[in-house]
């Protein structure tokens, strides 16, 4: 059996590679991070997310903040790609949190993504997993294959239907960034995640340092 159905496979490409390299060694400002979040919910109108949510809102408003700016000055690297509220047959993809992929099918929501890029012709989905909104993450989170392929219907779907001729349809890249508690769990699928084409990025830090570094953030700039 193929670890994704209907031909398609996990791959990456030089443009993606740059922006991994990009990600692993920017070196992050949480202080500037977390008050360019709060300016951005008010900018936008969007409700800032509460404060036990904000660790993990915040390492997928530093990715798409990065992918964003890299995609300026690089012209074959386009950050967020679909379309707002784009439907396939069976699927709609909704962008909230100020980046989050919410992507929901006929019964609500169905699964969700931290951004999308499209690297050259490659469509490339990123998920980050951090743990750090609150404990219980790191024991719910399942890095297999059957999460693997639920992922994968809908970004399949989306693209075979898409009328954009420079997507390939048999292809796309899944980015994990995985915090370290994360990266010890899931070793063997991890494993099995690589061996299939699949990317795994350490976030750097645990659950619980990352979640702590940002408490205390908010406590000093309370």
């Amino acid at each position: 059996m193929s670890y994704l159905e209907g031909g398609f496979s996990l791959e990456t490409n030089g443009t993606l590679k740059n922006l991994i390299r990009l990600y692993k060694d920017t070196p992050q400002d949480w202080s500037a991070l977390n008050s360019a979040y709060f300016q951005s919910a008010d900018e936008t109108g969007v409700m800032p997310v509460s404060k036990d949510n904000l660790p993990a809102a915040l390492a997928t408003f530093q990715l798409n903040r990065l992918i964003k700016d890299a995609s300026q000055t690089t012209p074959d690297l386009i950050h967020q790609p679909i379309p707002n509220g784009f439907t396939t047959e069976h699927f709609q993809f909704r962008r909230e949190d100020l980046g989050k992929n919410i992507i929901h099918d006929m019964s609500g929501p169905y699964t969700a993504v931290d951004s999308i890029s499209m690297c050259d012709d490659l469509l490339a989905v990123w998920a980050i997993k951090t743990g750090a909104s609150t404990p219980r993450h790191v024991q719910d989170f399942s890095m297999n294959q059957p999460f693997v392929r639920k992922l994968a219907t809908p970004i399949a779907e989306y693209i075979r239907e898409t009328s954009n001729t420079h997507f390939r349809t048999n292809r796309f890249a899944y980015i994990l960034v995985l915090s370290e508690d994360l990266l010890k769990k899931h070793t063997q699928d991890l494993i099995v995640f690589k061996n299939n084409g699949g990317i795994v990025v350490p976030f750097g830090a645990s659950a619980t340092a990352h979640r702590e570094r940002i408490i205390a953030l908010q406590s000093r700039e309370r």
